[in-house]
């Protein structure tokens, strides 16, 4: 799974509206994102907090979570912690299923 936050509008002609996201489904492009988050054994909470660290202290305008198996939940909780705490941000998420 992927979860792109972002402090910049991702809609860019009418509501709804989702750009083209392939690009992060291709395994080739993994580690190409930055900053990019590859959610493992840490909690949700460490994850959001580093996010938050991206966003606050680098200035950041996104920060993209990577997730697999079980780390999906993780990356979904993290990017909620992340916009309770983090207001106005944009988010784009995405599931792929190989095979």
């Amino acid at each position: 799974m992927v979860v792109t936050l972002s402090k910049d509008p991702l809609d860019n002609s009418h509501p709804g509206y989702q750009p083209p996201i392939d690009e992060f489904l291709v395994s080739e492009n993994y580690g190409k994102f930055d900053p990019e988050i590859r959610v493992d054994d840490r909690s949700a909470e460490e994850n959001a907090s580093l996010a938050q660290k991206m966003f606050d202290e680098k200035g950041e305008p996104a920060v993209v979570f990577l997730g697999a198996g079980e780390a999906v939940t993780k990356v979904v909780d993290a990017a909620e912690i992340v916009k309770r705490r983090v207001k106005g941000l944009h988010q784009i998420s995405a599931i792929h299923k190989e095979g």
